[in-house]
């Protein structure tokens, strides 16, 4: 996407160019990336009317009238366009009073990524592994020549990966990791798994007190820091930023921001996620 990006810029330095992301997280990380090209980001607070390099997430695609842009890149392509295949969406219903036309702001949302879609002068869309049946959607809403591109370069090949079927069996073998003081991601699809993890692993840092322990999920964030107080005891310690305590949803945000550098600023040992930080988690550094 970069090279893209460059080359376009190379040829026409006032092009203009979309990018579409999945959510906020991803919006932010794309950001940090291309914000040297002259991007501007949806969630950025500073008042700007110039948007002909735009970075935004796709529930604040709605906002966007404009509908001729040289490049539009839609980033993780199949999430993005899984979110208009339910029920409610393909059907338009809405019951809400204030909705005169009965639209679903998921369907007005829908309209207008088409509007955006097919003005384009070009579409890039992205993604690990992209339908046939979305290549072929595609093609239907947009005239034109298309190029399929397979990029072979697998990031984990030099992994090993373990399936398995008893609980138990993977628990101790995460503890033996732990012992083994390696540092150890764990992603659940229920925030309430997460946070029994998060609790057994506190209790266990009581023992060690050498470890941070970062937990995310649908309803914040939490972290355990061990320090010695002024008696020499381990206790757990408030998490400051700027001076500030953060609750939990600030703290939560605050990661998201930017999840690899909170994580190595902060020596995370262990980090604990549910589906609330997903795509666009991307962690480079070992």
């Amino acid at each position: 996407m970069r090279l893209i990006i460059e080359k376009m810029i190379e040829l026409n330095e006032d092009c203009s160019i979309l990018i579409i992301t999945e959510n906020n997280t991803l919006n932010s990380e794309v950001y940090r990336k291309y914000k040297k090209y002259d991007f501007i980001s949806h969630t950025d607070k500073k008042e700007c009317n110039d948007k002909s390099r735009y970075i935004c997430s796709l529930e604040s695609s709605i906002h966007i009238n404009i509908y001729d842009y040289d490049l539009v890149i839609m980033d993780e392509f199949e999430t993005i366009i899984s979110q208009y295949e339910s029920e409610k969406t393909i059907n338009n219903v809405s019951h809400k009073i204030d909705n005169p036309y009965k639209h679903t702001t998921n369907y007005l949302n829908y309209c207008n990524l088409m509007k955006i879609v097919c003005g384009c002068e070009r579409l890039l869309i992205c993604d690990a592994d992209i339908s046939k049946n979305r290549i072929d959607w595609i093609k239907q809403k947009r005239n034109g020549k298309y190029h399929s591109v397979y990029i072979d370069i697998n990031n984990f090949s030099d992994s090993v990966f373990y399936d398995y079927y008893d609980k138990s069996v993977f628990n101790d073998s995460m503890l033996k990791c732990i012992n083994n003081k390696e540092k150890i991601l764990i992603s659940g699809c229920r925030k309430t798994t997460i946070k029994t993890y998060y609790r057994q692993l506190i209790e266990l840092n009581k023992k060690w007190n050498d470890r941070v322990i970062l937990m995310i999920n649908g309803e914040g964030g939490e972290i355990d820091i061990r320090v010695k107080d002024s008696n020499g005891n381990y206790i757990s310690k408030c998490y400051e930023y700027n001076g500030k305590k953060l609750d939990k949803e600030q703290l939560k945000e605050l990661v998201k921001e930017n999840v690899e550098k909170f994580l190595v600023e902060n020596n995370v040992d262990i980090f604990i996620y549910s589906p609330s930080v997903k795509t666009g988690l991307s962690i480079d550094n070992e």
